[in-house]
């Protein structure tokens, strides 16, 4: 990823929500879950200026073609979404984004991710 990121312009506050699978599975499913008009609506009803997905090695195909299918959807005019595949230096400054929003003046967001394998998700919740 460049430090071109494209976060929203307006004049409000930025609250970005950041989706990541992760650099060495793919999540198809995920991916094409929150480039969906449904999710998208639900980001713009919840106040989000922003959508930042992270999806992976092997997923720009698939991001390119959801995100050109949702086409000039209302709700996408409200969100400005981008994505990158694996940054190199790791996930800490996009986390960082979706906690404080764009040049730290920005609402916290949200950081979805999968949940692991199976296991891991057992484990949390016996451990809850």
């Amino acid at each position: 990823m460049t430090d071109a990121l494209r976060l929203s312009s307006s004049g409000s506050k930025s609250k970005i929500c950041f989706v990541t699978i992760g650099a060495t599975a793919s999540f198809s499913s995920l991916i094409r879950a929150v480039l969906s008009s449904t999710f998208f609506a639900g980001l713009a009803k919840h106040g989000y200026t922003d959508l930042l997905v992270q999806y992976g090695a092997d997923g720009a195909s698939l991001y390119q073609t959801e995100l050109a299918r949702l086409g000039g959807a209302e709700a996408t005019s409200q969100i400005t979404a981008n994505g990158f595949g694996v940054d190199q230096a790791g996930l800490s400054r996009y986390m960082r984004l979706a906690k404080s929003g764009a040049e730290g003046r920005g609402v916290e967001g949200v950081v979805v991710s999968h949940a692991g394998n199976r296991n891991t998700a057992r484990h949390n919740h016996e451990n809850s």
